[in-house]
């Protein structure tokens, strides 16, 4: 609040008119520190203000992230690639020091991931052990997301660098795609023959998992209010039990766990295709 320099002049009135003036003074200070104290305790006491605040605490973070693609860049290490950040110049040109730490260890993590996928021979990002606790700033930002209700824009689109308030064509952390795990259909048949013959391959580094089941991945693309996400960033995901063979199971459409057989739409992507399959 600023400071104000009052120049006071004194003047005299009767004594009754004084004592009535003072009064009605009191009076209305009174009413005026009553409602300052009320609208101070509904603040702290309104929940949806706090959870406000801690949404747009996130949207700003995010907001950054967004607009931080032409810092990263990509390089390769050996056998895997590796992105990398230009903080100085992200730092020069407005980015905040919070947003930067963020970025720097959600790469850290898909650098993580990045030397995992291609040690392990090309599994798929949900076969990898990965504790977001490792990544407290990623959680915490990740954690905050999944707190918001998912619900679609009204058709705005934006992008991993354009409008911070739309959606990308193949989904971002506040408007993904699918808002929701997709339908799981069930079919009898051969289940080897018609993966086979419907362009299915066996999801890299199958295995007969915790569940017992053989998983297939057919890349595809995507289309949404928010445009066409190309193929293969999206999959149908198929799968059947050896035990029942003629019975196998569709779910269709959901991004690609298979992250380095395509070149990922923007870069924080890897992120969130993590999220996407832990949180839906």
């Amino acid at each position: 609040m600023p400071l104000h320099t009052f120049s006071i002049a004194y003047i005299h009135y009767p004594i009754a008119m004084e004592e009535d003036m003072n009064r009605r003074y009191w009076a209305v200070m009174g009413a005026v520190i009553v409602m300052s104290s009320l609208s101070v305790g509904l603040v702290f006491l309104n929940p949806q203000a706090v959870q406000g605040q801690e949404a747009a605490g996130w949207l700003a973070l995010d907001s950054e992230l967004q607009r931080m693609e032409p810092y990263v860049r990509v390089r390769s290490s050996g056998d895997f690639p590796v992105q990398t950040l230009d903080a100085d110049a992200a730092l020069t040109n407005g980015f905040s020091r919070e947003a930067l730490a963020l970025a720097q260890e959600m790469l850290d993590l898909q650098n993580d991931m990045s030397r995992l996928l291609f040690r392990q021979g090309g599994a798929d990002i949900t076969q990898l052990d990965i504790d977001l606790r490792d990544y407290p700033k990623v959680k915490a930002f990740l954690d905050d997301v999944s707190a918001k209700p998912f619900t679609p824009s009204r058709g705005a689109v934006g992008g991993a660098t354009g409008d911070p308030d739309g959606g990308h064509p193949c989904g971002n952390f506040r408007y993904p795609l699918p808002h929701g795990r997709p339908l799981i259909y069930r079919y009898e048949g051969d289940a080897e023959s018609f993966f086979r013959d419907n362009g299915f391959h066996r999801t890299l580094r199958w295995m007969t998992a915790q569940n017992g089941n053989v998983d297939f991945t057919r890349g595809r693309s995507y289309h949404s209010v928010y445009g066409t996400c190309r193929s293969p960033i999206f999959r149908d995901h198929g799968w059947y039990h050896p035990k029942t063979p003629n019975v196998y199971r569709i779910q269709r459409g959901e991004p690609n766990p298979e992250l380095h057989t395509y070149a990922p739409p923007y870069w924080r992507w890897w992120t969130y295709v993590q999220w996407w399959h832990d949180r839906f």
